[in-house]
């Protein structure tokens, strides 16, 4: 018996690859990159942005905002 091989579609995860290859390309170009300290000051100017688009996200999951209005 043959097994189907599944497709893996990666134009879903398009940018978690790019992502992922920056880190790697900037890790091996730069070893300060992959320092805790850098780390934690990516996350400390991320944190703002996040919790804002999570609450963005909240309420449009929710149906609190239509966002096809603007196309009217």
């Amino acid at each position: 018996m043959k097994e189907k091989m599944k497709k893996v579609d990666l134009s879903n995860m398009s940018s978690l690859i790019v992502l992922i290859v920056l880190c790697v390309v900037m890790s091996i170009a730069e070893p300060a990159f992959r320092s805790v300290g850098n780390l934690i000051n990516i996350l400390q100017q991320v944190t703002v942005i996040a919790v804002l688009a999570l609450g963005v996200n909240l309420v449009i999951f929710t149906g609190g905002i239509d966002i096809s209005v603007g196309s009217v």
